[in-house]
């Protein structure tokens, strides 16, 4: 009878995609909750910090304890002896266009080097992906 009397139903929404302002933004979205350990052989997530060559790419590699993004070029980096989850060659596939400082990339090691615990020395850019997380896919959209 009366219709305002009824309880409205409440509809948990969650949302389908995050839409972050920036890369930078999305990083440390994934730093602080999402799985970012080469141990899972699945690609993470890593922004660029250099491109040397027009081909190899000095990365960050998302990870709890740091979710910094330093500004120091490379050599800098490797001068402090500041470059845990650094990589500092990565490599892009065939299908990646080319990158620039401040893409958003995600990162594989060789199995062998995370056995040695050193799967940040070198590894490859498996795809370019958009600061749009899809929570339905648990993923990064790409290009």
């Amino acid at each position: 009878m009366f219709g305002f009397l009824n309880k409205k139903k409440q509809v948990d929404e969650i949302p389908k995609r995050l839409v972050f302002k920036s890369n930078e933004a999305a990083f440390q979205y994934a730093c602080k909750f999402l799985s970012t350990s080469l141990l899972n052989e699945s690609p993470v997530l890593a922004i660029v910090l250099a491109v040397r060559d027009n081909v190899d790419c000095c990365l960050k590699i998302s990870n709890p304890e740091d979710f910094t993004i330093p500004n120091e070029s490379p050599e800098e980096i490797i001068e402090k002896g500041h470059f845990q989850n650094i990589c500092l060659m990565a490599k892009p596939m065939e299908h990646i266009p080319k990158l620039k400082k401040g893409d958003f990339v995600m990162f594989v090691a060789p199995s062998e080097l995370i056995a040695m615990g050193k799967g940040t020395m070198f590894g490859v850019i498996v795809a370019q992906v958009q600061p749009i997380y899809d929570v339905e896919k648990s993923g990064w959209l790409g290009f």
